[in-house]
């Protein structure tokens, strides 16, 4: 089976998600291109104002991140601090330089690209709006001091209608994404973990099933021969009646756990495929075959919750499709209705079997709490 590796992410916090290669490259950008645009800035393309001693903060702002991989354990753990310091100081750096350079064309598009490098970069919205907010704040004093009077730079009005708009509209943006990258990741998680799961799971279980068929076929003949010693008096210890019982049927019952536990597996990897279903492997079912098996198979936490669970089992059809997923359905109803019940302290669970001429309906219906309202519209969303 082969596996899947997926790229480890950074998780210090609640939303810090970044891939370490991300963090890594954030520093190597900053080393290179800091140094690199004063030159443009200064000789190449002459702008009315620069600054070198602001570009080699920046510079030994980024150097440590180019190197985040070596950071000792404890260190990692104060990354989000350091990471939104370090987009605080670059959202200040561009916002201090437009100010300085009169809201010139080549820093207004300078600006516009950091804010959307923020918008990328941010933990999360709240995140982002912080740093901009509280990054052109922070530039505007250190402006006002420099000049020695707080009054607003001319320009500054029309750059705070734009800067708004960009905010508003990455804020939307970063929370979108941000929601998708979770998912996506959860996802990502869910397949690395679930195909490890299965690879690590399998070979056991057919060592033990294997073990299992060799108790059946030569434990009779070991429990015949332990009775024929006791029939001629031999000293070998008492084996009672009903433990003897529960020996002939412990081959079958380690067939059944290990088939369970492979059913458990195969359930596992069908959630996590991304939602992808092969029908090249349907076949015709009974539905009745179906919830018998999720009933015989399913780990009932007591017989009082067992007991809860009523079917006529007088009823049955056949479907084209697969018997380990409707059993995976199956089961997850069932955990989910047993779960309401005791919630609600009462209830039981009816399963039934209707058909028309054109349809064929599984019925189940549960007696517990039920579902809030506002969750009915996501009940069929991951996670």
């Amino acid at each position: 089976m082969s596996k899947r590796v997926v790229s480890p992410q950074v998780e210090i916090g609640e939303d810090f998600h970044f891939a370490p290669k991300t963090i890594s490259l954030f520093g190597i950008v900053g080393m290179l291109f800091f140094p690199l645009y004063y030159f443009i800035w200064h000789d190449f393309l002459p702008q009315p104002y620069e600054s070198l001693t602001l570009r080699i903060v920046a510079m030994v702002l980024c150097l440590p991140l180019v190197f985040y991989a070596h950071w000792p354990r404890v260190l990692k753990r104060h990354l989000p601090l350091y990471w939104n310091m370090c987009l605080l100081y670059v959202l200040c750096f561009f916002t201090f330089m437009l100010f300085k350079n009169e809201f010139n064309q080549v820093w207004s598009m300078s600006m516009l690209v950091s804010v959307f490098i923020m918008m990328l970069l941010a933990a999360n919205w709240k995140n982002f709006v912080t740093i901009i907010v509280l990054g052109s704040a922070v530039a505007w004093m250190a402006f006002a001091v420099e000049r020695g009077e707080f009054i607003l730079p001319d320009g500054f009005l029309e750059y705070l209608a734009i800067l708004s708009f960009t905010v508003f509209v990455g804020s939307l943006f970063n929370y979108s994404s941000y929601n998708a990258r979770i998912r996506v990741e959860k996802l990502e998680t869910l397949v690395s973990t679930s195909g490890n799961i299965a690879h690590e799971l399998r070979t056991p279980l057919l060592s033990i099933k294997s073990d299992g068929a060799g108790l059946h076929a030569y434990l009779p003949a070991l429990l015949d021969t332990y009775q024929t010693a006791r029939e001629h008096g031999l000293n070998v210890p008492l084996i009672r009646k009903e433990h003897k019982t529960k020996l002939l049927d412990l081959p079958m019952r380690i067939t059944k756990e290990v088939d369970y536990a492979n059913t458990v597996i195969d359930m596992l990897l069908v959630s996590s495929d991304r939602g992808v279903i092969q029908t090249a492997d349907f076949s015709k079912q009974s539905m009745k075959h179906c919830i018998l098996t999720t009933l015989e198979r399913y780990p009932f936490n007591s017989d009082e919750d067992r007991q809860r669970v009523h079917w006529n089992n007088d009823d049955d059809f056949t479907f084209v499709g697969s018997d380990i997923l409707t059993i995976h359905v199956l089961f997850n109803l069932l955990k989910n209705a047993l779960y309401a019940i005791a919630k609600a302290g009462k209830g039981e669970v009816t399963i039934s079997l209707s058909s028309s001429r054109d349809y064929h309906h599984l019925h189940f219906r549960d007696t517990g709490s039920g579902i809030k309202k506002d969750d009915l519209s996501r009940i069929f969303e991951r996670f």
